[in-house]
């Protein structure tokens, strides 16, 4: 074997060793355990209460650690601005739409299937939400605020277009502890977004 031979061949075994490696394949895929935590800034529709049948738009953030490539824990804080629905019943039955904040913070847990850089999940949540109280002054029309605990569950993935920056999706719903229009009600998010991780 020459030495040009040689060469090539000690380079070809190099770079096998490199791509089996643990730490490589995770890189490649996206999953490396150096960056275990992650950023996301995520936009969509928003359905308060889905008997109402009206979406709206919402933004949330969210913070994420990774426990293991599998296991993440993530905190999420979410705003929208609700449209509700309040009636006066003197000197007639009236119908007025006030708008009014929506605030929801949530603690999830999510399990992920790291399939290369597309990395769908499922997770579910525990929470507290808060919609301020409403007034109408011009109408004489006001609603107390609410707000309580929540359950939640989602799904989505992630593609990751780089180790550190990737795109998510991703359908949440939630049960609120408080009684809409359904009883309790169900809320439900859909949205996109984009994530950091470091």
């Amino acid at each position: 074997m020459t030495n040009r031979h040689k060469l090539v061949s000690s380079l070809a075994i190099s770079w096998l060793a490199l791509v089996a490696s643990p730490r490589a394949s995770r890189a490649q895929d996206g999953n490396d355990l150096q960056l275990r935590n992650s950023v996301t800034v995520l936009g969509g529709a928003f359905m308060y209460d889905m008997a109402s049948d009206a979406y709206l738009p919402f933004v949330s953030g969210s913070l994420g650690r990774s426990l293991s490539r599998f296991l993440e824990l993530e905190g999420t804080l979410s705003y929208a601005r609700l449209t509700t629905t309040l009636y006066s019943l003197t000197p007639t039955i009236t119908s007025y739409n006030v708008r009014t904040p929506f605030l929801a913070a949530d603690a999830r847990a999510n399990l992920m299937l790291p399939l290369g850089r597309f990395v769908p999940y499922v997770g579910a949540s525990v929470g507290a939400f808060r919609r301020n109280a409403i007034h109408d002054s011009s109408n004489g029309i006001y609603g107390p605020a609410v707000s309580g605990s929540s359950l939640g569950a989602a799904v989505g993935a992630r593609l990751l277009l780089t180790p550190r920056v990737g795109l998510r999706g991703e359908f949440h719903y939630r049960q609120d502890s408080h009684n809409g229009f359904t009883s309790p009600a169900n809320d439900v998010a859909e949205s996109l977004g984009l994530m950091y991780r470091f």
